[in-house]
């Protein structure tokens, strides 16, 4: 459960505070920003596991999965931006998971993260709340103008929220590694 755990909060990071606007709108439509983004994601995923050259396959196979799930949205051209973001982030899960069984098969001694369970755990969950603000966003983009301008939560939400969750996001990620280091010095 730790490398599945590690994995995945890898992947929130690259995947919300880690990409800008800019990225995310590049991304939609050029491989240049898929690609950009998955060397963001590749390089993450290193600096969370313990040993990471050893593991380069694992690193390298998350790696290629999220570009294929990335690049597919340019050739997809979805509709729903709402219901493709739960699905891309549904895709991206079940890769972390199948990637998480074969290490278990592959190595022997199965990959290990940086943080101990109890930060890993913290921050999974703050990360993962980061995710939600992400679809917050992108469900009040969705709506009218009118239903918008009724309501100051859903104002905030259209037109900080993002802001709000990158700059949160950065906080955690800045907190996540600075700790895995004062951990280190005192183990």
């Amino acid at each position: 459960m730790h490398l599945f755990f590690t994995l995945l909060l890898a992947h929130l990071f690259a995947d919300f505070p880690l990409q800008s606007d800019r990225l995310a709108r590049l991304k939609k439509t050029s491989l240049t920003g898929v690609t950009i983004h998955v060397l963001i994601y590749v390089a993450v995923t290193a600096l969370m596991l313990q040993q990471p050259m050893t593991y380069w396959p694992l690193v390298v196979g998350l790696g290629a999965l999220h570009y294929v799930i990335d690049a597919a949205k340019i050739l997809v051209k979805p509709q729903h931006e709402v219901r493709y973001f739960v699905f891309d982030q549904v895709l991206h899960f079940v890769s972390v998971l199948v990637v998480t069984s074969l290490a278990h098969q592959f190595w022997h001694v199965v990959p290990r993260g940086i943080l101990p369970h109890p930060l890993l755990y913290i921050s999974f969950g703050c990360a993962f709340g980061l995710g939600f603000i992400v679809l917050c966003w992108l469900w009040t983009n969705a709506l009218s103008d009118d239903q918008i301008r009724q309501n100051v939560v859903l104002q905030w939400i259209k037109h900080q929220a993002l802001l709000f969750e990158q700059r949160i996001g950065l906080v955690l990620f800045a907190i996540v590694f600075v700790g895995q280091l004062v951990v280190k010095q005192f183990l």
